[in-house]
């Protein structure tokens, strides 16, 4: 009976690594990044100031984190601002 359990479980690890090997990612070719380094940045759909913010809502409770965003203004969302040091993807 050990030896069954043993096969099978070394079969079926063959099986996932072999599934995981033929898994290909798409990676993004981005060649600029912008890092924040002042505080209270927005977050806007378009670069420029005319373009609409990203307001966010948060409402996470102990270990969940739950936060909703939006592009149009809500009640209960406020601007969505980046912190200092976060680096971002320019595409």
């Amino acid at each position: 009976m050990k030896k069954f359990v043993f096969l099978f479980c070394v079969a079926f690890w063959g099986l996932a690594l072999q599934s995981l090997a033929q898994l290909k990612v798409p990676v993004p070719s981005w060649e600029k990044f912008a890092i924040i380094n002042t505080a209270g940045v927005n977050v806007r759909k378009a670069p420029n100031s005319n373009s609409p913010k990203l307001y966010s809502k948060d409402e996470s409770w102990g270990h969940e984190i739950n936060i909703e965003y939006s592009w149009t203004q809500r009640r209960g969302y406020t601007p969505h601002h980046l912190e200092v040091g976060t680096i971002l993807p320019i595409h």
